[in-house]
């Protein structure tokens, strides 16, 4: 996947995004980090083709697949049909192969594909997300925050899982817990007011210089057993 000076536009006419210019590489995990409202969503969509770019180019001949930060419930829907849908074929039953595929996928999720979609935890549900992607088989997944509203324990483990079952496909996620990002990754993606304004391995961009800059002073950057560890620091009150 590949953009050249993408930029996308509000219908007003104000940039939020761009212009961007990035390559993803065929089993690369690039990781998309900034403060709220740094354009990362923007991003993703725009890679996605979900939202209309202005200018610029996104080129990507394989499939892509999107799992967003807040996916709607299918109430009524077992796993399995949730995991179906959008495939290239009817989730109805007509195609073995397809729902062979869903049931694997879901197994590798640790997901009962008859269980009401309904009556998934916010982590199962996540994971549920992640195996539909699998079932479409997409060659870049696109996923933003999903690990967002977990538990530390359902959130390395969901992480882990997309890492064990990514091969050769592309990924791109959007995290907001940078100590949580800091694990999962090739290449990180700094934005702020819809640019890239850093970018590199982790310990080119978790600096404290690069951090501070991009969420503010409370950021420090610490050493873990020689890795680094970066974290928000509560300011002290005056007096």
């Amino acid at each position: 996947m590949k953009t050249t000076d993408v930029v996308v536009e509000a219908p007003n006419g104000r940039r939020i995004l761009g212009p961007i210019s990035v390559h993803i590489a065929a089993g690369e995990w690039v990781t998309i980090l900034g403060r709220n409202g740094a354009g990362k969503t923007t991003l993703c969509n725009a890679l996605a083709g979900a939202v209309r770019v202005s200018s610029g180019i996104v080129e990507c001949d394989e499939r892509i697949g999107l799992l967003s930060q807040s996916p709607r419930r299918p109430y009524g829907l077992t796993a399995l049909e949730y995991a179906l849908l959008g495939s290239t074929e009817s989730w109805r039953g007509e195609s073995r192969s397809q729902i062979d595929r869903a049931r694997r996928s879901l197994e590798a999720c640790s997901l009962d594909p008859n269980q009401d979609v309904g009556t998934l935890s916010g982590g199962e549900f996540r994971k549920a997300g992640i195996a539909r992607l699998l079932t479409l088989d997409p060659a870049v997944f696109i996923l933003d925050e999903p690990a967002a509203g977990l538990d530390p324990h359902a959130r390395i483990e969901t992480l882990s899982l997309l890492d064990s079952v990514r091969g050769d496909r592309a990924v791109i996620t959007v995290m907001h817990d940078l100590m949580t990002a800091a694990q999962f990754g090739h290449r990180y993606l700094v934005m702020d007011e819809g640019r890239i304004v850093a970018q590199g391995a982790r310990d080119e961009v978790m600096t404290a210089e690069i951090l501070q800059r991009a969420y503010g002073e409370s950021m420090a950057v610490i050493d873990v057993d020689g890795e680094p560890l970066p974290i928000a620091r509560r300011r002290s009150e005056p007096g």
